[in-house]
């Protein structure tokens, strides 16, 4: 028995990369992007083309849906536009895989209207991802799902390919979002300390492969640091993820807090600083274009090159600082981790055994969390 039919919609970074490890690995991919280019270049890879998300929920033997796009807008869309929706186009018992980052709230609202159109029979996974593009061109994702154990089933084969973490969260839809918006903590607050501690060594004119080198071999590494670093002397190629996606997931971050009546200091910081970024006009580009705001006025740093960049007349700045300041973010997050997920109901095995292989971890949560629930 061969493999099941994927519509795909949303080939952006992520979901181009998952889309054709699926065709890669014997899977007919049916897509759809905005931007028909894309789509065209899926053709090439060995997958069909759509000329919207109806279109592609309507090819013959479509038994799995992803829904990979960009924004909550986008995905309301995807599901319920007048004219390309597909809530009442999908083949029946057609499982949904809502791959995006939401609010838990989202993800059982959408379980409702789905059921509100007479639509009970699709299933829907909750399955945010985390790993970036090349991960997810290898199949090696971190996957976060929940839903019913029926529809976990039939897109058990799908969710494997596409993943080497694949954890089934309990407590239903909406479960695998809120460890999701926990984890992106993680993830926005590396990128942003990240940017700001290379932007520091590059006025203090320190050698940035030697800090680069002396901190991923430290208690100063992070996942983010040890990907974004190389990417930020390559800011004109195709960008990992764009600062729109961070500043998106953040704002959702610290609306969850601020509903849970629970303060976020570390992501709010976080969240200013995109916000700040985007204002700059920088909003598509990669997300390590922050640094850029730690630079402003002090010279052009896309060539890489420290002489383009106009050092501090003085510093006492070492790689020691460097580290020091790593280590000191890193442990203010975990602890604001542990204590929301604590107030989320979050199991400590469970938020440990995802963080330690998802695009969030570092060193220091790796050490510091086992003692902070001992």
């Amino acid at each position: 028995m061969g493999n099941s039919k994927v519509a795909f919609v949303g080939l952006g970074a992520m979901g181009w990369g998952m889309a054709t490890h699926l065709l890669r690995s014997g899977f007919p991919v049916v897509g759809y992007d905005v931007f028909k280019p894309v789509v065209d270049r899926l053709v090439a890879e060995g997958g069909e083309a759509a000329t919207s998300p109806r279109d592609a929920a309507t090819k013959k033997n479509i038994e799995t849906f992803v829904c990979m796009v960009a924004t909550l807008k986008q995905a309301n869309s995807v599901f319920f536009d007048r004219d390309t929706g597909v809530v009442n186009n999908l083949p029946k018992h057609t499982t949904i895989l809502l791959c995006i980052t939401a609010s838990p709230e989202y993800v059982m609202d959408l379980r409702k209207q789905i059921d509100d159109f007479g639509r009970s029979d699709l299933g829907l996974i909750d399955c945010p991802v985390s790993g970036g593009a090349n991960r997810a061109a290898d199949g090696t994702l971190t996957i976060l799902a929940s839903g019913s154990s029926a529809a976990l089933a039939a897109a058990d084969s799908v969710l494997q390919c596409m993943s080497m973490n694949l954890h089934i969260i309990p407590g239903g839809i909406g479960s695998g979002s809120k460890v999701k918006l926990v984890h992106q903590i993680f993830v926005g607050v590396n990128i942003a300390v990240a940017s700001e501690v290379i932007g520091l060594a590059m006025l203090a004119k320190l050698d940035i492969k030697e800090v680069y080198d002396e901190i991923m071999k430290g208690d100063g590494a992070s996942w983010l640091f040890g990907q974004r670093v190389p990417h930020m002397w390559a800011l004109d190629q195709p960008p990992y993820s764009s600062l729109a996606i961070i500043t998106k997931d953040m704002a959702m971050v610290t609306a969850y807090g601020r509903a849970h009546r629970y303060p976020l200091p570390l992501s709010s910081i976080v969240e200013q600083i995109f916000l700040i970024t985007n204002s700059a006009g920088w909003g598509t580009e990669d997300d390590c274009a922050v640094l850029r705001l730690y630079l402003l006025g002090r010279g052009n740093i896309r060539s890489g090159s420290l002489a383009d960049v106009k050092p501090a007349s003085t510093s006492s700045v070492t790689v020691k600082t460097i580290k020091d300041l790593l280590v000191g973010v890193h442990l203010a997050a975990t602890a604001e981790i542990v204590s929301f997920a604590q107030i989320l109901g979050i199991s400590s095995q469970l938020l440990y055994e995802v963080i330690k292989d998802a695009a969030g971890t570092n060193k220091i949560f790796m050490l510091a969390y086992p003692q902070m629930q001992s």
